[in-house]
């Protein structure tokens, strides 16, 4: 009865079904970019700048990261 349940919910929602599929795919397959992120944040935050703000670490990274 479940199964049933499921196919004609998918059936209904089916431009739906569609439209998350496609977000899904654009996921990049790799965690490189975040593990630079991390990277930049430990290289920025160093014992003379513990007294930065969470916010101001954030403005920090983002600039080093894009500074392209």
């Amino acid at each position: 009865m479940l199964f049933f349940d499921c196919l004609s919910f998918w059936q209904r929602n089916q431009a739906t079904q569609q439209t998350v599929t496609a977000s899904n795919e654009s996921v990049p397959a790799s965690s490189a970019a975040v593990e630079r992120v991390f990277s930049h944040g430990g290289i920025i935050v160093q014992p003379h700048r513990s007294r930065m703000s969470d916010k101001m670490l954030s403005h920090v990274v983002f600039l080093k990261c894009n500074c392209d």
